[in-house]
């Protein structure tokens, strides 16, 4: 009788509470481990596209004087041939058979983070899965304006007016170093970012923003009021000289012969 009387006397103990399990993060790390950080590969080919623009527009650049063959020469090497190679061989880039393999599809980075190992320095590792670049070709009625064609399309119009206007201008020095500063540096910068349109992560990777993201509406709706505003003032500024046009012509007309008819014309506010 004691020992059922001993068991109903004792208390129980409350168990201690469980920590509260952070949903946030544990969702974060779910979609880490789902979506990897994501790099292009660093093939040879690109290592070379890189390096070869790096030493051809430097050489131009140092080589770069007044009737040069030299650098005519590399001009019309890096301009016209270097350029040719690279449009069709990207192309042939993007196939899953492009041969060599080693040249086009081998990641540098596989070796080179054997060897640094060696040494004690890791090298992260990432995903370097690339899609295909069909996905990338929208069935729309023109190409996608993403923010990263609009960077590159400003920067070969901002540098190109640039040297345009040191030349115009007479300024030895600047035009060549504008030129090396767009044709070797900010290429060199636009092709690598340019690799990371081919993630197929789309909304966890570097600026992805840059790759997805259609402009065409908000360039079109601008473009509109801009065309609008542009062809308003044109007309204005037509119906100016075509009434000040006449107003000279019916003034002028009994003291003028015929043969003096471009003096009826209105002289240019700029003199």
């Amino acid at each position: 009788m004691s020992q059922p009387f001993a068991a109903q006397s004792q208390e129980l103990i409350p168990l201690a509470p469980l920590p509260a399990i952070d949903v946030e993060n544990l969702n974060v790390g779910v979609i880490a481990f789902q979506n990897p950080t994501w790099h292009p590969k660093v093939t040879v080919y690109r290592l070379t596209v890189v390096v070869v623009t790096f030493g051809l527009g430097t050489a131009k650049a140092l080589l770069d004087r007044p009737g040069s063959a030299v650098s005519v020469t590399i001009e019309w090497i890096s301009g016209v041939v270097f350029l040719l190679l690279v449009f069709f061989l990207t192309d042939y880039e993007s196939k899953e058979s492009a041969k060599p393999y080693w040249f086009f599809k081998a990641d540098v980075m596989n070796g080179a983070r054997a060897v640094f190992q060696h040494v004690g320095i890791r090298i992260p590792e990432y995903d370097t899965e690339e899609r295909p670049r069909e996905s990338l070709r929208l069935e729309l009625k023109h190409p996608p304006v993403t923010g990263y064609r609009v960077i590159v399309t400003a920067a070969a119009i901002f540098f190109g007016m640039a040297k345009a206007v040191f030349s115009y201008h007479g300024v030895e020095t600047v035009p060549t170093a504008v030129e090396w500063i767009y044709g070797v540096a900010f290429t060199s910068l636009l092709y690598v970012f340019g690799l990371y349109e081919m993630s197929p992560n789309k909304d966890t990777d570097i600026a992805q923003w840059l790759f997805t993201t259609d402009y065409s509406s908000e360039i079109t709706s601008g473009g509109k009021t801009l065309g609008i505003s542009a062809a308003y003032l044109t007309s204005l500024t037509l119906v100016y000289w075509w009434t000040v046009f006449w107003f000279n012509v019916i003034l002028n007309f009994p003291k003028r012969p015929a043969s003096s008819f471009s003096s009826w014309l209105p002289r240019s506010p700029l003199g």
